[in-house]
Formats: C-alpha cells, sequence, structure tokens
C-alpha cells in the first residue's frame, strides 16, 4: 500500500521547472530596482577560458570552453548596502564556445550577477561574486539527431557561476580584473539526459565607470564583522525524471521528501557557515528497488538516504545564494545504481559518497538586522556536481549575538 502523498504535475508545470522560471524573475528583479538610489554604474566586458570537466563515462570530448560576456552592473546606496560592503549587481550576457560545436552547438547565457569587494589598498581590492541564472543550447540531446550530446538534456537550463579574484584600478574609471570561477549547468534532473556541465575557468575583465564615484575607498572599513551562531532547519520537496542519468527520456516525476537539521556560525555580513544532517525519502529510488527487485515496495528505508552537510552562503540583505558538500553516510539505493547499473569509474565512486547542492534563499526579514528569521529556498540537489533533482522549501534560523 503506497501512503506516501503523491503530486500530480501537469504539463504546464513541467514545462515551469524545465524552464526554471523562478531563477530568471531572480535575475530580473534586482538592477531596475537599484535605479531608485543610484549610486554608481559599471559596464564590463570580459573573456573567460577553462574546459569541461569529463565527468561520466563516454562523456563527449571537448577541447576547451571559452566564454564572452557583456555586464551591467548599478550600485546604491543605502543603509542595508553599508553592511554588505556596497556590492553591486546586475545583468550578465554571455557566449559560449564549448569545443565541439558538432554535438554541442553553443549557448547563450542570461545571469543576474553580484559583486562584493573589499579594498585592499587605494587600487588593489578583494572581488567575490555570483551569477545565477539560465543558458540556452543550442544543440540539446536529440534521440535521433544528437544521441552524443548526454550534458544538456533541454534547450533551457539552470546556469550558476561563483568567482574570486583581484581588481587593480588603472585610471579613476578603469579597472581589471582577474578572477577563477566555477561554471555550472543543470536542468535539475528534470528532463534527461543531465550529466550537466562544470567548467573551471580563467576569466579576464575590463570594468569601466559610467557614473559617480566608489563609495569605499579606505581599507577593510567596508563589512562589519556580524559573528553569529545558532540552529537551523528546513523541508523541501524535490521533483526529477526517473531513470538514470541518460536513460530514459520522457519519463514520469516522482517526488522526494526532505527534511534538515543543524547549526550555523555567521563570520561576517555576507558570509555564513552551517553544519546539518538531512534525510529523505525518494519516490524514484523506490522506483528502482520495485522494478529491480533490490527490495520491496514496502521497505522504505531502502529508498531513504541520510547525509552530513557541510554549507555556505553568501548573503545579501534578504537574498543568499548556498553551496553545499558533504558525504552520504546511509544511501543505498544510489550504491546499487552505481555498482549494478552504471560503469565503474573514479566519478561514480566519487558520487556515491559526495552529495551537494546549489540553492537561492530569501529570508522574509533582513539576516542583518534579526538574530532570528524563516526563509524560503529553491535549488539543486546533486551528487559531485551532477544534478540529482530540483527542489523547493522553506525552513527558519534561530541565532544569538556571540558574548
Amino acid at each position: 500500500m503506497n501512503w506516501w502523498p503523491k503530486i500530480d504535475i501537469s504539463a504546464r508545470c513541467q514545462k515551469l521547472f524545465r524552464g526554471h522560471l523562478c531563477i530568471l524573475i531572480f535575475c530580473l528583479h534586482f538592477p531596475w530596482s537599484a535605479l531608485a538610489q543610484l549610486n554608481s554604474a559599471y559596464l564590463e566586458t570580459s573573456a573567460f577560458y577553462g574546459s569541461i570537466l569529463p565527468i561520466y563515462p563516454n562523456f563527449p570530448s571537448s577541447d576547451q570552453h571559452i566564454v564572452g560576456q557583456l555586464a551591467l552592473s548599478l550600485r546604491k546606496s543605502s543603509i542595508a548596502n553599508t553592511e554588505f560592503g556596497h556590492p553591486h549587481s546586475g545583468i550578465a550576457l554571455s557566449y559560449h564556445d564549448f569545443g565541439n560545436k558538432k554535438v554541442f552547438g553553443y549557448g547563450l547565457g542570461l545571469q543576474y550577477q553580484i559583486t562584493f569587494e573589499q579594498s585592499l589598498t587605494r587600487k588593489l581590492s578583494v572581488i567575490e561574486r555570483f551569477k545565477p541564472g539560465v543558458i540556452y543550447s543550442s544543440k540539446p540531446y536529440h534521440y535521433i539527431n544528437n544521441t552524443s550530446n548526454i550534458v544538456f538534456g533541454s534547450h533551457y537550463t539552470a546556469l550558476m557561476g561563483i568567482s574570486v579574484g583581484l581588481n587593480y584600478r588603472l585610471a579613476p574609471k578603469i579597472s581589471l580584473l582577474l578572477e577563477g570561477s566555477l561554471w555550472h549547468a543543470s536542468n535539475g534532473h528534470t528532463d534527461l539526459p543531465n550529466v550537466g556541465m562544470n567548467s573551471p575557468m580563467v576569466g579576464l575583465t575590463l570594468r569601466y565607470q559610467l557614473s559617480n564615484s566608489d563609495t569605499c575607498s579606505k581599507p577593510n572599513k567596508c563589512l562589519r564583522y556580524e559573528n553569529k551562531f545558532g540552529l537551523i532547519g528546513f523541508s523541501t520537496i524535490g521533483i526529477n525524471q526517473a531513470g538514470g542519468t541518460t536513460r530514459p527520456v520522457n519519463g514520469d516525476y516522482y517526488q522526494k521528501y526532505l527534511g534538515g537539521l543543524g547549526v550555523f556560525w555567521r563570520t561576517r555580513s555576507i558570509h555564513r557557515w552551517s553544519l546539518t544532517m538531512e534525510t529523505y525519502y525518494d519516490q524514484t529510488y523506490r522506483l528502482w528497488n520495485e522494478t529491480q527487485e533490490w527490495a520491496s515496495s514496502n521497505n522504505i528505508q531502502e529508498s531513504m538516504a541520510v547525509m552530513i552537510m557541510l554549507g555556505h552562503e553568501w548573503l545579501y540583505q534578504r537574498w543568499s545564494l548556498l553551496i553545499n558538500g558533504g558525504i552520504n553516510i546511509h544511501n543505498p539505493t544510489l550504491d546499487r545504481i552505481i555498482t549494478r547499473v552504471e560503469s565503474e569509474s573514479i566519478a561514480n565512486t566519487i558520487k556515491r559518497y559526495a552529495p551537494g547542492r546549489f540553492a537561492i534563499r530569501y529570508y522574509l526579514s533582513h539576516p542583518w538586522k534579526h538574530e532570528s528569521s524563516a526563509f524560503v529556498q529553491a535549488g539543486i540537489k546533486s551528487n559531485f556536481g551532477q544534478a540529482d533533482f530540483l527542489e523547493f522549501g522553506a525552513g527558519f534560523v534561530i541565532s544569538g549575538q556571540k558574548r
């Protein structure tokens, strides 16, 4: 008897998941709201070079991954922004040459970009930036015309970029940025195949200041330390398409029910670390166990997973970007899929034990003002950089000031 609730998802909702419209809304919201209190505006042109990591057997060949990007960023003055080092945010457009036009074609990216900056001297500063958004792939997988592209299973895919680097001011309004970055693309296992793209890259950016002057020019004065600790808890509902990473396509969708509880430590206004224990029940795992006769349908434990996750959040006002990595301490179905169905490889062995997550959170109250807050989040749960499922949920933080 199946006593777990089943959620019927219409074709319209499935398209919504695949298009990741929630990320698009997030991308388009900030830059134009910033115009109300504009302090500075920047135009950036960038070039990135790297390679796509072959994380799966029979991964398509790729000589290189080259990205050209144009971005417009705005910075506004406000009390809240003072606490976060006066970051600037905007829209970034990018063109992607994946190094194999026959299989991958080309990509067009649209991302929201936010940059935090801390001055070291009057000319040199450290930057951290992240860029959630979407990418259009011109040649996704097709069961007849393009069976080799196991990386992109759909035209539209979520695209995430994180970077750290140095910015050097060449002239009063011109500066040069050198940054190392990681780019990740995935549709959250909602349209198979979906191995996903993971590209470590090096980038060079020329920035031109269009208006006014920088708000923060003195070294180490922008970021205020906010040493806090507390408890964190959340629950999410996930969805993915049943099947292996590269098979089948156009299958049914199944749900996952996840909960987590742990502690966090906030070290700066824009940084929060967390350690959580999480568990989830997976209807897709249950399908695997039934069809492969690995376990009976009533054996709920065999269709569950338990993991310990270390996480880091970049916080900005009510928003944050969460990146998790951890270890599976109980996931028998994934062990069986990898050892009995998929081919053995170093990447697959690591995937058995290394879960991860990219997620965006929105706090109902400003985290830098209040000790506690509820939040909602949307993210992609992964296994060693390979998307596992798309998830949506809510949670809370309860914190106290460090004594």
